[in-house]
């Protein structure tokens, strides 16, 4: 991703307090991870129990929300409940099977959004940043992309619309095998997307190497073919000497997880942003979550980890704008002014 022109920022911003995210991609129900016709979004239900949990924790999540959910009068209904409290942010989460304008096929075809012509992706942008502008009564400052594809246009196009941050960036994962964009070579800290006015700050997710490698090693752990099963060999699951850890939920245990936000607040990396989706919180309408007990287990792993975040690293919990807010004022960066449906 070396297009995208993203360095290093401060490794800590706010004196060594990190800041603890969670960010929930919210969208249909993917029992299958395939696209269900007609689409259904019975987990939007279970994000009302999950904030009860989110106050009793004291986060704020960032809600990132796909065009398809807004199409649905109930799961607005919920969302928007959420929003009016304070307790929460609205993000934009681009899927382009669900968020017009569309091409021949396109509704039926999973896709990553940094495979759309430049042209094509900007209309979706906007298309999707003013519903959610005109359906929750303020502008979208934070974006994920759908499958994580994030190119060398996005940036730009965000900043032009007046997003303050990203967080599509997953460090040292390759998504090319599958169609998507290689962040192999990128690191957890968070930086700059882009050029000037049209840059915005990239918050990664939360994921790290629970052991540091000299750089050589590092490369070759991480390029090992599939076949040669290094990882798993290496890994918890046998000789438990390295892994590579994200801060999500649904794959991660809970002694993984903390180990991981330890080694990210070790290595001077500002924030903790644990990710994870809106499917997972409902029973079966994720691969994950197959149960009610699949999702209490979930819930207390997340527990877990946040408590660990707040009670041992001193974590403070903010959503994505906030944090971004802050780190834009304390690395004295200018803000980009909103472009879409009359706010700015």
């Amino acid at each position: 991703m070396a297009s995208l022109h993203k360095w290093e920022g401060s490794r800590s911003v706010g004196g060594h307090r990190p800041s603890l995210l969670i960010t929930v991609d919210v969208e249909a129900d993917m029992p299958r991870w395939e696209i269900e016709n007609p689409l259904s979004f019975r987990n939007i239900e279970a994000l009302a129990t999950f904030h009860r949990h989110c106050e009793r924790w004291g986060v704020r999540p960032t809600y990132m929300v796909e065009y398809a959910v807004t199409e649905d009068s109930r799961a607005t209904a919920i969302l928007r409940d959420l929003h009016q409290t304070g307790g929460c942010e609205i993000g934009a989460h681009l899927h382009p099977w669900s968020c017009p304008p569309f091409s021949s096929g396109e509704r039926q075809r999973i896709e990553f959004p940094s495979n759309l012509p430049e042209q094509r992706l900007a209309a979706k942008l906007e298309t999707l940043t003013t519903r959610l502008s005109g359906v929750f009564g303020t502008p979208p400052l934070s974006y994920r992309a759908g499958k994580f594809g994030l190119s060398d246009r996005t940036p730009a196009l965000l900043a032009r619309l007046g997003y303050l941050a990203d967080t599509s960036i997953t460090p040292m994962v390759d998504w090319r095998a599958l169609g998507g964009p290689d962040f192999s070579t990128s690191g957890p800290c968070p930086g700059w997307l882009g050029n000037g006015s049209d840059s915005v700050l990239e918050v990664p997710v939360g994921i790290v190497l629970t052991r540091r490698l000299l750089a050589p090693l590092r490369r070759l752990y991480l390029s090992a073919p599939r076949c040669l099963h290094l990882r798993g060999i290496l890994g918890v699951d046998y000789l438990n000497w390295i892994d590579l850890v994200w801060l999500y939920p649904a794959h991660f245990s809970t002694e993984q997880m903390i180990v991981g936000c330890t080694r990210l607040v070790e290595d001077g990396v500002s924030v903790l942003n644990i990710f994870l989706h809106s499917s997972e919180l409902e029973p079966a309408q994720s691969p994950y979550t197959r149960s009610s007990e699949d999702v209490d287990r979930y819930l207390e792993r997340l527990s877990r980890v946040v408590d660990h975040a707040q009670d041992r690293l001193q974590a403070r919990c903010e959503t994505l704008s906030e944090f971004a807010e802050r780190y834009y004022k304390e690395t004295g960066r200018e803000r980009s002014g909103h472009l879409v449906a009359g706010h700015r």
